[in-house]
């Protein structure tokens, strides 16, 4: 087993004299965001109200779907291809970052479609207690004047806050919806564990676009099957990994301000990348090498 500062060091090696175009390549990657951004701002002067909502949603799933998906497979074929300066050879390419349109665009679209398929799926799962706390309150709302009066106090508390207000809101609810702090609590405290299979889940599925980009051919139940593979049993050292780079966050975040997050994110994209691109060559090479010797094994058997 490597641990994240062997990822990282791995990626710091192969980016030594390759900042550049990595950085090139990260710009070009990232120009379809900045459409999106302009797109959702010019739209917000010509539509509103639930009109704007609901085109905001489908643009953002079109976008998923037919672009950022897409563009995550071609961008890490085109990290994968980058190779350190020491060996003097140049096997990348920026049109690599567009490949996911070339190289069987059908299947790439289906399994990145499937994969946020079944994480929307796990995702519904997971708030379920939160449809049944709004459910509750809908209910209310349309029965009785609770939800109104309790907005009203809301407002009330929050444009002249006083110990009498907090007092009037918490007597409101003690005499006319007492069960409702509880149920509130209750969807809370139920919601965290039924998060727990989505983040799994999350983490199973991450190795799929390094697995198109490598192969994108494959098919999508054995892309599954193998990012299962992968993952499995070591989903807790590729969050350490993930963590690692928490304080180059925390700097962007600090200086937010000045020009300073623009540049590190330009840097630390191929970076992390790089080093998770790594952390699946590693793992890989182990999950072939034991499927070889339990093919192997097999053999003996018979």
């Amino acid at each position: 087993m490597f641990s994240s500062y062997y990822y990282k060091g791995e990626a710091r090696y192969i980016l030594r004299g390759n900042n550049l175009p990595a950085m090139i390549g990260t710009f070009i990657y990232s120009l379809p965001i900045y459409v999106l951004f302009l797109l959702q701002r010019n739209i917000t002067f010509i539509f509103s109200g639930p009109l704007l909502s609901w085109l905001t949603l489908i643009i953002e799933a079109a976008f998923a779907l037919l672009v950022s998906n897409i563009l995550d497979v071609g961008y890490i074929r085109f990290l994968s291809n980058i190779k350190p300066k020491q060996e003097n050879e140049k096997t990348f390419s920026f049109n690599h970052i567009i490949s996911g349109y070339t190289s069987n665009f059908k299947n790439t679209f289906k399994v990145m479609f499937l994969k946020n398929l079944y994480l929307l799926g796990w995702g519904l799962f997971a708030a379920i207690p939160f449809f049944i706390l709004m459910g509750i309150i809908s209910y209310l709302a349309a029965k009785t004047d609770i939800i109104s009066t309790l907005y009203s106090y809301s407002s009330q508390l929050m444009l002249s806050p006083s110990p009498d207000m907090i007092n009037n809101i918490s007597t409101y609810i003690s005499e006319n919806c007492s069960y409702l702090p509880a149920v509130t609590m209750a969807c809370i405290l139920i919601t965290i564990p039924m998060c727990i299979p989505l983040v799994r889940k999350h983490y199973e599925y991450y190795m799929i676009p390094m697995i198109l980009a490598d192969d994108p051919d494959i098919s999508a139940k054995k892309a599954f099957k193998l990012t299962s593979d992968i993952m499995i049993d070591h989903r807790m050292r590729f969050f350490f990994l993930q963590l690692s780079f928490i304080g180059y966050y925390i700097i962007m975040t600090v200086f937010s301000f000045a020009i300073i997050p623009l540049l590190l994110m330009f840097y630390l994209v191929p970076y992390t990348n790089l080093a998770y691109i790594r952390f699946y060559r590693q793992r890989l090479e182990n999950v072939e090498y034991n499927g070889r010797v339990s093919e192997s094994a097999e053999n003996i058997a018979e």
